[in-house]
């Protein structure tokens, strides 16, 4: 399985497979896109974005055929329903579709299925032309896509896979060069998300402060009791800075921790590629 997750200047590449109920992960790395290729997981300049793609045909490991894509939360609309446990899908995007005001391509991922007949799902709804610029710079390069996911939807599967993850409280944070996507958790079921986008450089302590509020403020307007923030994508002195301003607020914060389901073939990171990784799952 090959996963590839763009944000901002940088294109996240993971392959992995499952065995044995372990997700072993073969490879990551990181490509730089061209600026101003791409904002967010919005694709801009379709073909810079294919140049780039096209260079990982030179990896033998990385396949050119149902290709998983993952998409930060802030590039599509997302809303969490409940709505009649149908069990037609094409009924049940029907039902989604309704509650969305604009048109576009919809999906959702099950939450939970209640004892009165109706699910909680979280519903998505992507532009057409967000997931046209995809499917044209991944074939322009010669690669097809099985898939395409929102980051939301990876870490919702992660949490259902770890244990020490699944039936735990926590917030979840993802840097990268132009956001902060922010999702939280309570009693191992997603209840909130969102992406600020990032306004000062890397490695500033105004961008440590401003990481740890966003969290912070996620948490506040969430109403959970969330005292656990799990960090990816942040540097080792981000992270410490930001561990000591949540500090101020009663909430521990520290690194995404690595976990037992999921194995480096080589010495990389999980906090490192959170995101890209969680779409494997």
């Amino acid at each position: 399985m090959t996963a590839v997750h763009i944000s901002g200047e940088q294109l996240h590449v993971a392959v992995g497979k499952w065995r044995k109920g372990i997700l072993r992960i073969e490879r990551v790395l990181k490509k730089t896109l061209p600026y101003g290729s791409a904002v967010g997981s919005r694709i801009v300049d379709v073909a810079a974005v294919s140049d780039v793609i096209r260079e990982l045909s030179k990896d033998k490991d990385i396949a050119k055929h149902r290709i998983r894509v993952t998409l930060d939360t802030g590039a599509v609309m997302t809303k969490l329903l409940t709505l009649p446990d149908v069990k037609s899908r094409k009924y049940m995007r029907r039902l989604v579709e309704e509650h969305f005001s604009v048109g576009g391509v919809v999906s959702y991922t099950v939450l939970q299925k209640n004892d009165n007949g109706t699910v909680e799902i979280l519903a998505c709804m992507a532009e057409k032309e967000l997931l046209k610029n995809y499917i044209d710079a991944f074939r322009g390069a010669g690669f097809g896509i099985g898939s395409i996911d929102i980051s939301a939807c990876g870490i919702i599967r992660l949490s259902e896979k770890c244990s020490m993850l699944n039936g735990s409280s926590y917030a979840v944070c993802i840097a990268d060069d132009t956001g902060i996507s922010r999702f939280i958790f309570e009693n191992g079921k997603y209840c909130y998300g969102g992406r600020d986008s990032i306004f000062v450089q890397r490695g500033t302590e105004e961008f440590s402060a401003g990481t740890a509020r966003s969290v912070e403020a996620l948490i506040q307007v969430s109403g959970k009791d969330i005292s656990n923030v799990l960090m990816s994508g942040v540097t080792d002195s981000e992270a410490e800075q930001i561990r000591l301003t949540l500090s101020e607020s009663g909430i521990r914060a520290a690194r995404f921790p690595m976990q037992k389901e999921i194995e480096f073939v080589d010495d990389a990171d999980i906090s490192d590629h959170l995101a890209v990784i969680a779409a494997l799952v």
